[in-house]
């Protein structure tokens, strides 16, 4: 996948924690069209955070034979937009974040054997 980000200048994806994750720390402006058949709808509520941060435009599943090729075209065609997400998205980053993970873990099991 690390091949295909790269060469890639607009990215069309679900919105699974893991993606939504990669597209972060990759820094490109995302079409993200969440799966409707997830529990709790987290897709949606992935993409719409980085839709509101301005990094990503979301496409409803059952929109997309409607929407999705003139979405793309009209990121194409803008090339400041594009750049304009990709920093957006690069700011949602949080490099480090498994490494916080651990040492918050092992804190609260350490502090539960006191």
């Amino acid at each position: 996948m690390d091949l295909a980000y790269a060469a890639a200048d607009i990215i069309v994806a679900r919105a699974g924690a893991l993606t939504i994750s990669e597209l972060c720390l990759i820094g490109k402006p995302a079409i993200l069209v969440p799966s409707p058949f997830v529990a709790e709808d987290h897709q949606t509520k992935n993409a719409q955070a980085l839709a509101d941060a301005g990094a990503a435009v979301i496409i409803r599943n059952d929109e997309v034979s409607g929407q999705l090729f003139p979405e793309i075209e009209r990121l194409a065609s803008d090339i400041v937009l594009r750049k304009q997400m990709a920093s957006r998205m690069s700011e949602q980053a949080r490099t480090g974040a498994s490494k916080e993970s651990a040492r918050r873990i092992l804190h609260l099991i350490k502090s539960r054997k006191q």
